[in-house]
């Protein structure tokens, strides 16, 4: 007995076609894959001064670029960006990722494992309140309280602009005059709000906004 044939339908074209990602999102935003969507963030203009800095971690890079694995050397090139730019630019960064190979998603990693690594911009005066056992028994909680009210931030944050970067240390090494607390190096002694109010306004007005 004959086998009756049974029609057998056209293949499918099972393939998915892209669909624009709504105004202002990202594409790599609708997928669900492992896109590195750090890389395909927006850009922003770039200023003259930023351009400039450009121009220096290129030749950075260009110099990493030379070592048999250039991605080898990305704590050091990270290191370098740092101190050109003052942190971890977001673009900066981007061009890392190009030019060693190394995705985004690497590069965020190890810039947040190491600590002395930054992500966001610091101020231009580092302050630091000693928080070691003679300053915190003198009263360094309420120094660090009088810079709080003072500049409008928290531990670990950065005025908006940029003057002032606030954070708290172990010990300076100064229990002799504790409290004490350090900017940019130097060491402030024997406080109380009155004098770490006026060390933070002689700093303002030395940057030309007092």
């Amino acid at each position: 007995m004959a086998k009756e044939s049974v029609a057998v339908p056209a293949a499918t074209d099972l393939s998915i076609t892209p669909v624009p990602a709504p105004a202002g999102q990202c594409a790599c935003s609708q997928t669900s894959g492992n896109a590195d969507k750090a890389a395909c963030l927006p850009s922003s203009p770039r200023s003259a001064l930023l351009l400039a800095k450009d121009r220096e971690l290129a030749a950075v890079l260009d110099k990493a670029a030379l070592s048999p694995v250039p991605r080898m050397q990305l704590i050091e090139v990270l290191h370098r960006t740092q101190e050109i730019y003052g942190y971890l630019e977001p673009q900066a960064l981007r061009m890392v990722s190009e030019r060693l190979g190394v995705s985004m998603a690497k590069i965020h990693g190890v810039a947040t494992f190491y600590h002395f690594f930054s992500l966001k911009p610091k101020g231009r005066f580092a302050v630091s309140v000693c928080m070691g056992t003679a300053c915190y028994v003198k009263g360094a909680p309420k120094i660090m309280d009088t810079l709080r009210r003072t500049l409008g931030i928290n531990i670990g944050q950065t005025t908006e602009d940029l003057l002032f970067t606030l954070m708290e240390a172990r010990c300076l090494g100064a229990c002799g005059l504790a409290p004490a607390m350090m900017i940019n190096g130097r060491i402030y002694g024997e406080l109380n709000e009155e004098k770490t109010i006026e060390i933070i306004e002689k700093h303002r007005s030395a940057a030309g906004q007092g």
